[in-house]
């Protein structure tokens, strides 16, 4: 079959002389137009669950005409290979019981938006195709008719990108560690004489893993899948962590991190994988902003109820610059980067119950601040 052309009069509904009025009607309110103009694949289905008309999208990405769709159900148009299994086609079968756009079609009839993921699987000649979608379903009332528009998202790349991702880091991972671990090993049985060059080895190894963690965390934030551990933590003997860490890192060369000593002693219950990272993000982006031959600030203040983590460094932000701080991949550094401020924000706010923002002034320089709870509540969740 071949996708309808897409001009001017391409509206993928039903043409015939015994239309319904209130699809006339839904024409003549530009209905037809805007779901044209979105993203989605967008289907609008009467009470029986019958096709009465698609946007563009759904026509153009399973090649089919309004003629081939009319009176369908979903799972018939998108190709679903258990739609034809039952003689009243999709949504009588016992596979339709775990389909999540039956399940959004079944709430709606109801009266109740709706939202779920579906996965179908559809033969294309002798191929097999999996799909994924997002479905959104929406009950409308137009007079006295009732009709639902069902949206769906397809998140078939998504899904593979982080089957993928998870296979990359759980193999990456144990290899990275495992030769980590294995030049440990050797420091211990080697000769003296090559222990210097086994101990850089080992430590830009530690780097390596502690890069892919680094990026497992973010992936795992951004899915609202990352998990926190509760613990007392010790901000000067966090700041004393980032220092020591940092100090060895390449982009530390010819500059220099000084701990600033007011912190006063107080101990936080909170997530201390996490604000390592946060701090371990601030440091190297103040040693990356910064010139050969200056010195970084690394700091805490306590408040009541908060600390504040700081970290300053001598050099002034643009304001182009200053407005773009936070965004995600927002970078001056090159392409492939600019994840730093943005997961200093997201670790401290979404996750820490805290607070992450700057002050930049050509008398102070940059700053960037963390203030974390001193006690972060259990409940609390991204």
């Amino acid at each position: 079959m071949t996708p309808p052309s897409h001009g001017q009069h391409d509206m993928s509904i039903m043409q015939n002389d015994q239309m319904p009025e209130f699809i006339q009607k839904l024409k003549g309110e530009f209905c037809l137009q805007l779901i044209n103009a979105v993203n989605d694949l967008v289907i609008i289905l009467d009470t029986d669950r019958r096709i009465l008309f698609a946007n563009k999208n759904a026509m153009s990405m399973f090649q089919t005409t309004c003629e081939d769709i009319a009176e369908r159900r979903i799972g018939e148009m998108l190709g679903c290979i258990h739609s034809t299994l039952h003689p009243d086609g999709c949504g009588a079968t016992r596979f339709c019981d775990k389909c999540g756009a039956f399940h959004t079609i079944k709430k709606a009839l109801t009266g109740a938006c709706s939202k779920e993921e579906c996965r179908i699987l559809r033969k294309n000649g002798n191929i097999y195709e999996a799909l994924d979608f997002l479905v959104s379903t929406t009950p409308i009332c137009i007079g006295e008719t009732s009709i639902l528009v069902v949206a769906l998202t397809d998140i078939s790349s998504e899904k593979r990108r982080r089957v993928l991702e998870r296979t990359f880091f759980h193999d990456v991972l144990n290899t990275a560690g495992g030769v980590c671990g294995l030049t440990e090993y050797l420091v211990d049985v080697a000769p003296p004489q090559i222990h210097p060059d086994l101990l850089v080895i080992h430590e830009a190894l530690n780097d390596l893993v502690e890069e892919i963690n680094a990026q497992k965390e973010l992936i795992a934030a951004e899915d609202s899948d990352l998990s926190l551990q509760f613990s007392s933590i010790s901000p000067s003997t966090l700041l004393d962590y980032a220092k020591k860490t940092y100090e060895r890192h390449p982009v530390a060369e010819g500059k220099h991190i000084i701990c600033d000593n007011a912190c006063t002693a107080c101990i936080i219950e909170s997530d201390e994988p996490l604000l390592r990272r946060i701090m371990g993000n601030m440091v190297k982006n103040a040693l990356e902003a910064s010139s050969l031959g200056d010195s970084i600030v690394v700091g805490c203040r306590t408040e009541p109820q908060h600390a504040i983590f700081f970290v300053n460094n001598p050099n002034v932000m643009s304001e182009d610059v200053q407005l773009q701080v936070f965004k995600r991949s927002f970078t001056t550094k090159g392409s492939g980067r600019g994840l730093g401020t943005y997961a200093i924000k997201l670790f401290t706010e979404s996750y820490l119950g805290g607070t992450a923002w700057f002050t930049s002034e050509p008398e102070t320089g940059t700053t960037f601040f963390a203030r974390i709870p001193n006690k972060l509540s259990e409940n609390h969740t991204a």
